[in-house]
């Protein structure tokens, strides 16, 4: 981590397809019908270790150190490994030197024109440049962008949005390859609709029994740092801790700067190695590591999950079958949409209820034609775990259609 110190809302499109894509879907025990909860159960935390202990390896990735050609290939063959097809080393000059992010693409489908980007630096920082081993800074964070690549190609998952794998150059240098990257990507008038970053997740003080973690916020993005919080809640044993602090001290703050949407995960027990020759690996905490990774999936598997093309948005996309959405955001913070397809004219009953199954409010209650449905829900209720259910009974001999989902309240 370095010293230094009405974006489309368009994007975020009601997500009207099917499911998330597997091509072959994934049932884990414990997590059945749960596809967030069956994916993320593919983070290893050995593949995360022995990635933080190959970095670590190279003794030193300072980024005015001559071997950082070197780690940048090493890098770059990594994504390569793992089945990413289109990895590209982006070079920019800083000091006199050339300098490089290492970018992964994961082309999308149907939304392929939006971005989430998920990033983390590679470069290290120490009194003495020749011994910078930063196997917390950065290397944890590095590790969790490889991983979560590796785990969506293991699971064969089709992204709606494109999703970009950046390992950053230079950033204790003054986030320099962040900052090149979202220039170029606002002066090529790029949509990323969230960038998530991860520095500095390795260490957790082990005389201690918590399991925190700091997700740090920034204006505009307090819907997608809710979402990351409470996605940490309901898949890990993490406790969320959201933060203003550290705002303008990694690489999601040249995003935020631009307009972008980002969001920012850090350990809450700060490493008393940072910076030193001893920041190695031995000094980490793994499975706390992993866990933040596969909040990271989480979080992405969410928003990714909730675009659609331009044309189900405008409603050319009709399915043959009654369909309940999922509501969205979700999680919400106050003000949620659920959005349901009716093949015919029917009566409609949509009722909110919680976990003790008490009808809260009811929605609809009524006659509809068929089509397209968009009901508005504003939760006057605390944060926790709710459901909403349809209930339609068409005209005619066909049969009555019955659906339950949930949604989360964070507030």
């Amino acid at each position: 981590m370095s010293h230094y110190n009405s974006f489309l809302t368009a994007a975020f499109l009601w997500y009207a397809g099917n499911a998330p894509v597997l091509a072959q879907p994934l049932d884990r025990p414990g997590r059945t019908g749960d596809f967030i909860g069956s994916l993320i159960t593919l983070v290893s935390d050995s593949s995360v270790a022995a990635n933080v202990r190959g970095l670590e390896s190279f003794g030193t990735r300072h980024a005015m150190q001559a071997n950082r050609n070197e780690i940048a290939s090493w890098i770059r063959q990594k994504f390569l490994d793992v089945g990413i097809t289109d990895v590209v080393a982006d070079s920019f000059q800083y000091s006199a030197t050339w300098q490089k992010n290492i970018i992964a693409t994961i082309p999308g489908s149907s939304a392929a024109n939006y971005e989430i980007v998920v990033g983390g630096h590679y470069d290290s920082q120490s009194s003495i440049p020749t011994m910078a081993p930063g196997a917390d800074d950065n290397a944890s964070g590095t590790a969790a962008v490889i991983e979560m690549a590796r785990v969506l190609r293991v699971a064969q998952y089709i992204p709606k949005a494109t999703l970009r794998f950046i390992a950053f150059g230079a950033e204790e240098m003054g986030l320099i390859g962040s900052y090149d990257y979202a220039s170029k990507a606002q002066a090529a008038n790029r949509q990323i609709v969230l960038m998530q970053n991860y520095d500095m997740i390795g260490h957790r003080n082990q005389s201690q029994s918590d399991r925190n973690v700091k997700v740090v916020w920034y204006q505009g993005s307090e819907v997608e740092a809710s979402m990351d919080s409470a996605l940490k809640r309901t898949y890990t044993t993490l406790t969320p801790i959201l933060t203003s602090q550290y705002r303008p001290n990694s690489d999601s703050y040249p995003f935020f700067l631009r307009g972008y949407r980002a969001v920012f995960n850090i350990e809450d027990d700060f490493s008393p190695y940072y910076h030193t020759k001893n920041d190695t690996s031995g000094a980490l905490d793994f499975k706390y590591a992993s866990e933040i990774v596969q909040s990271g999936l989480a979080l992405l598997l969410t928003i990714d999950g909730q675009f659609a093309s331009t044309t189900v948005v405008t409603n050319v996309h009709q399915p043959s079958t009654w369909r309940l959405e999922q509501n969205f955001p979700n999680p919400f913070n106050a003000r949620t949409i659920i959005r349901y397809w009716l093949t015919s004219p029917s009566k409609v009953k949509l009722t909110v209820t919680n976990l003790h199954g008490q009808t809260l409010a009811e929605l609809v209650n009524g006659d509809q034609d068929a089509g397209w449905k968009e009901v508005f829900w504003t939760a006057n209720v605390s944060s926790g775990v709710y459901f909403y259910r349809l209930e339609a009974i068409p005209g005619g001999d066909a049969g009555r259609f019955v659906e339950t989902r949930k949604m989360i309240l964070v507030k």
